[in-house]
């Protein structure tokens, strides 16, 4: 093929990947034709002669597929980057291959496989000095300390995220470097300082809503539920509800992000109980349970059982509550996550 033929194939190779890209934001396209498309354009870029350009463009695809929700293709497909990236010595993609993994398992609560990918990661782009993904490591190292309640190592590595962020001009990592000290915050108590530290992330996300274009409805109603969580914990049940309100108030949160709407809908039903509204809570959390269980991933649905074992037990219903804290104590050893196994554990005696 001629350089000439060559160049013209890969234009309308990207620029039908870019068109496609977009089209995977559609609320009115199904996801199994978004997914069709996307799997087809990761095999064209193989025709894509520059490895830079190959490879940024497959992690484009495996953002759409983390926008979406297609959690096993994401793994397949950045496994396949990795091994791509590994092939061709590219120190770059190995280490932003291995980031995608350690958050791909961190998200699926594998704490062992997060924290060892991200420091391989993290490793890595020390070496070639990346300020951006060493943000994004230590955001991500954080969150992997908070879910082992070591809260002021978490705390620790999100500073050191922020600091990260003094040299860059990307505001997707000083928006996530924001939010995650507020979350850590919220876990020591410190509700004004996370109060802060929320305004701040949202004012981030409200001066550069064009940077983070798709993603911004889902970091917005995020960063109001996250801040509920806050509240929730200071115990400040009006200011929670208020903020769960706000965020199941932004636009495509139940049709795009349906794990968000479920957390959301669990969260105010629990905020509601706590300040008093009993009528309604056991229905409220079961139609919550229900959503969370539909979509497969017994992690996010601990909480909810922990607070089902908390309302039915207030009601003397103590076999059911039993019942719901077990399950809720299988589900939090499975996944190790050491904060919810103790709440389970003390519901069990």
């Amino acid at each position: 093929m001629s350089s000439f033929s060559q160049t013209t194939t890969e234009t309308i190779i990207l620029d039908g990947l870019d068109e496609n890209i977009e089209l995977s934001f559609d609320v009115n396209i199904d996801n199994k034709t978004k997914v069709d498309s996307l799997k087809k354009y990761f095999d064209l870029l193989n025709n894509i002669s520059n490895d830079s350009t190959r490879l940024r463009n497959k992690f484009k695809i495996v953002n759409s597929l983390i926008y979406i929700k297609e959690d096993s293709i994401e793994k397949k497909f950045i496994n396949e980057i990795k091994t791509e990236a590994l092939n061709i010595d590219n120190t770059y993609n190995i280490a932003r291959a291995y980031n995608y993994l350690g958050d791909y398992h961190l998200k699926h609560f594998v704490l062992d496989s997060a924290l060892f990918y991200i420091n391989k990661s993290e490793e890595l782009f020390l070496k070639i000095n990346d300020p951006v993904y060493l943000s994004y490591c230590y955001n991500s190292k954080a969150n992997i300390y908070t879910h082992i309640n070591d809260y002021n190592k978490a705390l620790e590595y999100n500073f050191k995220a922020l600091i990260q962020t003094d040299s860059i001009l990307n505001k997707r990592a000083l928006f996530f470097a924001h939010q995650s000290i507020f979350m850590t915050l919220g876990k020591l108590q410190n509700q004004d300082k996370a109060f802060e530290y929320y305004n701040k992330a949202l004012n981030v996300l409200e001066q550069n809503k064009p940077e983070f274009k798709h993603n911004y409805n889902s970091f917005l109603a995020q960063t109001h539920n996250f801040m509920g969580s806050v509240y929730i914990q200071t115990e400040d049940y009006d200011k929670a509800q208020e903020l769960y309100l706000k965020a199941l108030a932004v636009p495509d949160i139940q049709q795009v992000f349906p794990s968000l709407y479920a957390a959301l809908l669990d969260n105010l039903a629990y905020a509601q109980y706590k300040a008093g509204n009993t009528t309604t809570a056991q229905e409220d959390l079961e139609y919550a349970l229900r959503l969370k269980d539909s979509l497969g991933k017994s992690a996010i649905a601990i909480q909810t059982r922990l607070r089902l074992a908390e309302v039915l037990y207030a009601q003397k219903d103590l076999d059911q509550s039993y019942q719901y804290a077990q399950e809720a104590f299988n589900d939090a050893q499975t996944h190790n996550i050491v904060e919810e196994q103790l709440e389970a554990l003390q519901w069990l005696a």
